[in-house]
C-alpha cells in the first residue's frame, strides 16, 4: 500500500505471509513487515558546482522537519546486530537469549556513548587524527556551506 499526502511525502508498508515448515513446530506463519517513507529531497548547490566527497549536495525533508542522514550508523547497526543476536541465539543459560541480546546491545550502545563523550571532538580544529591541511579543508567546508563558524555555543532558531 503506499500513500503520497498533502506535505509531499510517499510512504510505502508492505506485509508479506511466508509458510515455513518447521519439524519442531509444524507449519509456522511469519509475517514480514517492511516500511518506507521518503519526503522531498532539497538540493542546496547551485547547477554545474563541483560536488566533492563528503560534501553536502542535499538533505531530505519530511513534512515540514529536515532529519539528516545518517548512512554509516543506520548501515552498520543492523549488521553487527545480527551477527550478535545469531551468537546469543545459541546461549543456554538462565538468562533467555531475547534478554541476553538486549544486555549486549544495550551494554554496547554505553560504552560506545562514553567513548563519544570523552574522545570525540568538539570541532574538526580539535580532531587528532586529521593534519593540520585535514583541518583547515574541513573548516573552509564547513563555513561555505554553512557560513557560519565551526563551533556554536548556543542554539539558533530558524
Amino acid at each position: 500500500m503506499a500513500i503520497r499526502s498533502a506535505l509531499d511525502v510517499y510512504g510505502e508498508n508492505v506485509r508479506v505471509v511466508c509458510p515455513i515448515d518447521s519439524p519442531e513446530h509444524g507449519r509456522v506463519m511469519v509475517i514480514c513487515v517492511g516500511a518506507m517513507m521518503v519526503g522531498s529531497t532539497v538540493i542546496t548547490r547551485n547547477e554545474g558546482d563541483e560536488v566533492k566527497r563528503a560534501e553536502e549536495l542535499g538533505y531530505f525533508k519530511f513534512g515540514g522537519s529536515t532529519i539528516p542522514v545518517l548512512w554509516i550508523t543506520c548501515q552498520a547497526a543492523p549488521m553487527v546486530t545480527g551477527f550478535i543476536s545469531y551468537g546469543l541465539l545459541w546461549a543456554t543459560g538462565p538468562v533467555l537469549p531475547w534478554k541476553l541480546l538486549h544486555i549486549v546491545t544495550g551494554g554496547l550502545t554505553l560504552l560506545l556513548a562514553v567513548w563519544v563523550w570523552i574522545d570525540y571532538p568538539s570541532n574538526p580544529a580539535e580532531a587528532r587524527w586529521l593534519t593540520l591541511e585535514e583541518k583547515v579543508q574541513v573548516i573552509r567546508r564547513v563555513h561555505a556551506a554553512q557560513q557560519s563558524s565551526i563551533e556554536q555555543k548556543r542554539f539558533k532558531r530558524e
